[in-house]
């Protein structure tokens, strides 16, 4: 069904998401060990820029080979129509879901950034609830 090609897209690009989280929590864990405030703030800043930088591309090409994407795990035509209709939803998700997967490793409510950290978690909900009903 197209939820499974969704879900095996998606698992794709959240093993890209997961290692740049790991990476970002090491380095943001360096900085804040050393007690450089200013260096926290520029790797928290760094991490999202290359989170960012490595997604989006990777959900713009899923999502312009979309119907090449889907046929990797399912031959049947209805399937991979109803995929390549709904598939800008990852290309949607993809953004907010690498912010939430970078900060939520504490980093942000170490930082008192607790409310931009519900603000992201609950976009990112609100932004991926149509691929759970789907």
């Amino acid at each position: 069904s197209a939820l499974l090609v969704f879900v095996q897209i998606d698992i794709i690009q959240e093993s890209i998401k997961i290692g740049v989280g790991y990476t970002a929590a090491i380095i943001i864990g360096n900085s804040l060990g050393e007690g450089i405030s200013r260096k926290v703030k520029a790797s928290i800043s760094l991490n999202i820029i290359n989170s960012l930088s490595t997604n989006i591309p990777l959900g713009i090409l899923a999502y312009i080979f979309r119907e090449e994407c889907a046929r990797l795990f399912t031959d049947d035509a209805e399937t991979i129509a109803i995929y390549s209709e709904a598939a800008w939803l990852l290309l949607v998700c993809v953004p907010f879901g690498t912010i939430v997967t970078v900060l939520t490793r504490g980093i942000l409510i170490a930082m008192g950034k607790q409310r931009f950290l519900a603000a992201a978690l609950t976009g990112s909900t609100l932004i991926s609830s149509p691929i759970v009903v789907l």
